[in-house]
């Protein structure tokens, strides 16, 4: 009875802080899209751009860029654990604002985006109707943003994403974890093609 009891805690442990785990991450995932437009590459940039003789550097932008300051002893654990990051494919589910493409020079398939946004009448609303139409129509002139998965410090109070489009360049940005939202305290590296 009692071992049936510790099991059945046990479980109900491990399902509430998966579900609180999963949710406080898909907070991270909706800050990070915030600056990302409509089309997104399915496969995560890796976190090549996180330089471990950049810390200091980092440090320092963070607070020119945001008026905000990290301990460097984040921006190191944060560079070693980029060595080993995530590199799964992104989920419909983990970046719901966005269309995942396949590589720049894949189509849109328009069922997809359907099945993705379209409303109970089975009929896509004209803002993506629009902007599929487009992106497979001028393959040169495309529009579309690359995001790595978030790589934590060591505690998972602080984590930093690369951001990247076809067109521009790319940059890291910063959060850090206030309850079980994260929110983001600004750039610490910026680049241009």
């Amino acid at each position: 009875m009692v071992r049936h009891l510790l099991i059945t805690l046990l479980f109900t442990f491990l399902v509430v802080s998966t579900y609180s785990q999963d949710k406080d991450e898909q907070s991270l995932f909706t800050q990070a899209t915030k600056s990302l437009k409509l089309f997104v590459v399915k496969k995560p940039l890796n976190t090549s751009k996180i330089d471990s003789s950049d810390s200091t550097f980092y440090g320092d932008y963070l607070l020119h860029s945001s008026n905000q300051t990290v301990d460097k002893k984040v921006f190191i654990e944060i560079i070693n654990n980029s060595l080993h990051a995530d590199t799964t494919d992104w989920k419909d589910e983990e970046l719901p604002s966005s269309i995942l493409i396949k590589d720049s020079l894949s189509l849109v398939d328009k069922n997809y985006v359907l099945k993705k946004f379209g409303t109970p009448q089975h009929k896509l609303p004209r803002l993506y109707r629009k902007a599929v139409k487009q992106f497979n129509k001028r393959i040169s002139e495309r529009r579309y943003y690359k995001m790595s998965r978030p790589v934590y410090d060591n505690a998972h109070e602080y984590a930093v994403v690369n951001i990247s489009n076809n067109y521009y360049g790319g940059m890291l940005l910063m959060f850090k974890k206030e309850g079980n939202t994260w929110k983001e305290l600004g750039i610490i590296d910026v680049w241009r093609w």
